[in-house]
């Protein structure tokens, strides 16, 4: 929460806090929330493609191998809305919205203590191409 929220708080007493109060709070976390996950639209990378998709400053580190590309499959799974677009190398062109996305959670034992949590694929809606595969591990 924002220092000014903060100050409105303290200056309202809990008798006095109306609507139009709690609206101002209401609109003033919402701002603070979106400023801490700031979304910006990055190029992901795959195989079989790519996609446009917006991600947090966070997730393009953890998705970073220290060269200018940003792979899908190391960021695993992401929510439709987060996607604005796709190319499927085998169409030939883009498509509006998110690939389709196939996972399923395996809690799979591989040994030395690695987990694979899930796996899963992006794949062009039009002819099934898988776009990027990716796989979750836990230590």
């Amino acid at each position: 929460m924002s220092q000014f929220s903060l100050t409105l708080l303290r200056r309202s007493s809990i008798g006095e806090i109306n609507h139009q109060v709690l609206l101002k709070l209401r609109i003033i976390c919402i701002r603070d929330m979106n400023e801490s996950e700031d979304l910006e639209e990055k190029k992901l990378l795959g195989s079989g493609g790519y996609a446009l998709a917006k991600i947090t400053e966070q997730e393009e580190i953890k998705a970073n191998l220290g060269i200018p590309q940003i792979f899908l499959a190391n960021l695993g799974r992401l929510s439709e809305d987060r996607f604005l677009k796709y190319y499927c190398n085998v169409c030939g062109k883009e498509f509006s919205g998110s690939p389709l996305l196939k996972y399923e959670t395996l809690n799979e034992e591989l040994g030395q203590g690695v987990i694979l949590v899930e796996k899963g694929e992006y794949k062009c809606k039009n002819c099934d191409n898988v776009i990027a595969f990716y796989r979750k591990f836990n230590k």
